[in-house]
């Protein structure tokens, strides 16, 4: 998952960052490094994977068109 999928995923489900936070479990500064293009390698740790289960328990599916209108 992207950055921008990630972004794209909440807006999809009109989720907050800190909702985001609370559903995947993931702290919330980890959530706006990663959407913001930081570094975030060294933070990992499997949070991006944490997202990403959540968007998909939530119905979105991967990978996520991205483009207008979708």
């Amino acid at each position: 998952m992207t950055p921008e999928q990630c972004r794209a995923a909440r807006d999809k489900l009109r989720w907050t960052r800190a909702e985001l936070s609370d559903a995947a479990r993931v702290p919330l500064w980890f959530i706006a490094a990663y959407e913001d293009g930081k570094d975030t390698a060294e933070f990992l740790a499997g949070f991006e994977v944490d997202m990403q289960r959540v968007f998909e328990e939530a119905g979105i599916g991967f990978p996520l068109e991205i483009a207008a209108g979708r």
